[in-house]
This record gives C-alpha cells, sequence and structure tokens, in this order.
C-alpha cells in the first residue's frame, strides 16, 4: 500500500469532477480510489484508475453546501460535522441507490476533508424527505444491519446482481458510519426500509449456481481487483475484504472471486 499522502493527492485531484455525470450516474472515482488504496494499490495504479474514469466525468466547481460542510470541517472537524450530519441524512441511507453514504464512508476512511465535504454535500443532495414515517421495530440495527448484509451476500453469489451488490456495499458503510448513527429504534426501520427500496430495483432472480469449493486466498483476490478498472468490482472486493475480516466467512471470498471472474475483461491501463 502506497503512504496515505499518496492517495491524498489523488483524491485531491478526483475533486475537479463533480458529483455526477450524464445527469444522474454517480461519479465512482474518490470510492475506487480509496477502495483500491486500502486492497494496496500504489501511485501508478492510483494514476491508472484516475486516467480511466476521467473521461466519462464532468468537470464542476464545488457546490455552495460543499463549501459550507468544509468551512464547518475546518472549524469542527470531521468528526464533529459526521455527528450533526449523519442523524438527519442516515433517515434515507439508500438515497441515489445507497451512494451518498457509500461515498461518505469512503471519504471518512480515507481521512480527506475535501473529499468528506464533497461526499456529505452529495448524501445531503440526494436525500429526500419521506413521505411515509416508518414504525420503530424492536431489533437494534446493527443486528438488522448484519442479517441484511447476509441476505445480499447469499443473492449475490447466485445472481451477479448489479443491485444487490449495492446491498452490500451501501451496508457496509453503515457499518463504518456506526459511531454517528443514532441509537434510536427507528434506525432499524430506515435501515430496512432501504434496503427493501434497493431489493425491488434488483428485481432478484437466482440465475447462478453458487460456488463448490475453496475460493482463491485475499491476496490473490485483491490482487485480481486491482488488476481490472471496474469501479464496482474494486469497491465489492474490499467490502467483502472488510466483512469477513470482522465476522470470516468463506462466502466472502466467493463473492469476491465471482466478481473479479466477471470484470477480468476489463484489465488495468
Amino acid at each position: 500500500m502506497s503512504p496515505l499522502a499518496e492517495l491524498h493527492r489523488h483524491l485531491d485531484a478526483a475533486l475537479a469532477y463533480g458529483p455526477s455525470y450524464n445527469g444522474r450516474l454517480s461519479n465512482h472515482l474518490p470510492m475506487a480510489l480509496h477502495a483500491a488504496w486500502e486492497l494496496g494499490a500504489e501511485g501508478e495504479r492510483l494514476q491508472a484508475q484516475l486516467r480511466y474514469e476521467a473521461p466519462k466525468l464532468e468537470a464542476a466547481a464545488p457546490s455552495a453546501l460543499q463549501l459550507q460542510i468544509a468551512a464547518e470541517i475546518a472549524v469542527d472537524g470531521a468528526e464533529g460535522v459526521l455527528h450533526r450530519q449523519v442523524p438527519r441524512l442516515v433517515t434515507q441511507p439508500h438515497a441515489g441507490l445507497f451512494h451518498g453514504m457509500i461515498r461518505v464512508a469512503h471519504a471518512w476512511e480515507g481521512g480527506h476533508a475535501g473529499e468528506l465535504s464533497a461526499a456529505l454535500a452529495y448524501w445531503a443532495e440526494l436525500w429526500k424527505p419521506e413521505v411515509e414515517p416508518v414504525a420503530a421495530i424492536e431489533e437494534p440495527w446493527p443486528v438488522a444491519r448484519q442479517r441484511l448484509i447476509e441476505r445480499a451476500l447469499d443473492a449475490y453469489l447466485v445472481s451477479r446482481n448489479f443491485y444487490v451488490l449495492h446491498l452490500i456495499t451501501g451496508l457496509r458503510a453503515m457499518r463504518v458510519l456506526a459511531r454517528f448513527v443514532p441509537d434510536a429504534p427507528e434506525v432499524s426501520s430506515w435501515l430496512l426500509r432501504g434496503f427493501e427500496a434497493g431489493w425491488a430495483r434488483a428485481e432478484f432472480k437466482p440465475t447462478l449456481t453458487a460456488a463448490a469449493g475453496d475460493s482463491p486466498a485475499w491476496p490473490l483476490l485483491r490482487q485480481a481487483a486491482l488488476a481490472q478498472m471496474d469501479d464496482h468490482v474494486i469497491k465489492l472486493v474490499h467490502a467483502c475484504w472488510q466483512e469477513d475480516r470482522l465476522w470470516p466467512d468463506p462466502r466472502w471470498r466467493q463473492a469476491a472471486a465471482l466478481a473479479t471472474e466477471r470484470a477480468a475483461a476489463i484489465p488495468a491501463v
């Protein structure tokens, strides 16, 4: 893994681009840069990701909200701002197919104040007030998260479904931001509502047979993820690697192997 300063240099460059392109597609570059760095990418590999992603992205100046959040971070620090912002935003964890929350989680882990301000502004811009209130449920939200991510994991193993992939990376992000999530019974309901929205978009149907036998070890899987340029695959392998380190289960390596197998046709440049 290259020094943190190398990641920050590339995140600085990524800030030249807006949070979306072609109207509504999410800019995955900063998320992919952080995930790739954690998987072991050196400076040249991070630069390759930047070169690969940049042509499709749209240059944009920081929004007024992004500048406001950046000023707040400069005064109160990242944790102070996250403690203020996340309790409201997490009422809609699935905003933009979870991309707002996912980007904030990667920015927080990467320790880059500029990227964090951009990520929080993006989640806030995606966030819309829910019309229907939710009823609190008794299941603590960390327990609900674990149950839902395992359901998504099993579904991915028999489908390689693009939307199910986002459920996994989104639920990882919820764990990363746990210290900023309020201890309230409604959180499980918000999370379940978000999961169900993503599940509905997935139109899940089993199309594959779950792989039998052992999967490659993590060093090989991380290497395979970095040998191609698909940002979704990089983020999924990163999420599976993290979850497996906390709750060891061979299914995480199976999912990573399945993702990298499909992405092998997109070689690194």
